[in-house]
């Protein structure tokens, strides 16, 4: 076991100059001694790259030149992880996240290097004031609950929230990278799983946590809910639910979406939560519903939902 491994932070960034400083910021004050920063910008319209090159000119940027989505801007990042700087792990991150503890990458390293069975680190995410739970490993567990060291446990799980993932080289060289298909949701619940089919651990570690400053990016300009957004939300449901679960449960997922159009509810974290009147959303929802469905049963039939990108 290398005493001090690769490690390198990957950071998919897009219009996120409001939260740069406090990401990159808190990444630079780590104490571990043989880390990387990247950040892959995908195509921002607001002044990140200018930012980070007068800012932060010890990082790594990539400034993509069209923007491909989330899980694309990622992939670039990791992929330059490990074939450019030869990295043990990757840790990929949000961009409005902030680290609080100069030993934080040291524990996550001693947690995955603990069993080589283990593919996947996660942490507990709290909300800027450092006190809220915004998800302890996926989805809405513990959201909206004050911290008080309930969640503070090692434990293995399914899956765990893609808004910190640390993530092993030879996990990466065996499943590939994240599925280009999601647009942004579910990627993380996805490589969970796939992690897992491949006889690899996924391990949440609750004694490490990440601020996230909140989903600036799932928000209109206007400070609304992106409906594209809504749209790629239940696109992902339906991937990981044709991918993953048994046949009972594909129908279940197609009538839960379409139920989405008629429910005045939506796939965002509960305290970011607005709610859509029927009259102003209903016909819009329903399409968006009806779009994602036959996507992805025509991904089925073609026989690319499970084509996948792996390391060249």
């Amino acid at each position: 076991m290398k005493q001090f491994p690769k490690v390198v932070i990957t950071i998919a960034n897009w219009n996120g100059v409001k939260v740069l400083r406090d990401c990159l910021g808190s990444l630079e004050k780590l104490d571990y001694p043989n880390y990387k920063i990247i950040v892959v910008d995908d195509l921002s319209p607001d002044e990140s790259v200018e930012f980070i090159k007068r800012n932060f000119p010890g990082v790594d940027l990539i400034a993509l030149k069209e923007n491909g989505g989330y899980c694309n801007a990622a992939n670039q990042g990791i992929k330059k992880a490990i074939k450019e700087y030869k990295a043990d792990y990757v840790l990929n991150t949000s961009n409005d996240t902030e680290v609080v503890d100069k030993n934080w990458l040291t524990e996550l390293v001693k947690t995955a290097e603990a069993d080589k069975k283990i593919g996947i680190v996660g942490v507990k995410a709290l909300a800027k004031d450092g006190k809220t739970f915004q998800t302890v490993y996926y989805g809405f567990k513990g959201t909206g609950q004050i911290d008080t060291g309930q969640y503070d446990f090692i434990k293995e799980v399914p899956t765990v929230a893609g808004v910190m993932m640390f993530m092993r080289r030879e996990l990466i060289e065996k499943i590939g990278l994240f599925d280009k298909k999601f647009t942004l949701g579910c990627d993380d619940l996805d490589y969970g799983f796939r992690a897992r089919k491949a006889g690899f651990k996924v391990i949440y570690n609750g004694n490490i946590k990440i601020l996230h400053h909140g989903e600036h990016s799932k928000t209109t300009k206007e400070g609304k809910d992106n409906p594209a957004l809504y749209k790629s939300n239940l696109h992902g449901f339906l991937i990981f639910s044709f991918r993953h679960l048994e046949w009972y449960k594909k129908i279940w997922a197609v009538i839960r979406v379409l139920g989405e159009s008629i429910i005045k509810r939506d796939y965002y974290e509960k305290e970011f939560l607005k709610r859509y009147s029927l009259r102003e959303g209903f016909i819009k929802k329903f399409y968006y519903a009806s779009c994602v469905v036959l996507d992805v049963l025509l991904l089925t039939i073609n026989g690319k939902l499970n084509e996948l990108e792996y390391l060249n």
